[in-house]
Parts: C-alpha cells; structure tokens; sequence
C-alpha cells in the first residue's frame, strides 16, 4: 500500500469517527513521518524493530511529560 493509500484511508477513519479538524492533522502528519522513517530505513524488516526504531529516533525531541 502506497503511503497516499494510507493517509487517504486515516484521512476517512477520523471523519467517519468524528474526530476534529486537528486531530486528523496531527495523526496524519505522525503516520506520514514514521512512513517516511520506514523508507529511509529499509535496514529495519520486523515491525518491532520498525517500532523501536521510530520512537528512539522521536524521543530526544518530545517533551518529557507526554
């Protein structure tokens, strides 16, 4: 599945769940950056190590209290 194919179907999911405006926003632009971390890392093949490599790589960059 094409990352379009992807944002599109989470694009319908939040409207269909009723969520706001921004929160479509925030959640797409999140999927469409861990998207963009799987390409630039085709090195990581499991989904764990996907998973683990995303958010050690998004750590130093989040506040401490999220």
């Amino acid at each position: 599945m094409k990352k379009g194919e992807i944002l599109e179907r989470v694009r319908i999911v939040c409207r269909t769940r009723h969520f706001k405006w921004t929160t479509e926003q925030s959640y797409s632009q999140q999927i469409a950056r861990f998207l963009d971390f799987c390409i630039a890392h085709p090195d990581l093949t499991k989904p764990e190590e996907r998973v683990r490599g995303w958010l050690e790589e998004m750590a130093p960059r989040v506040a401490a209290k999220t």
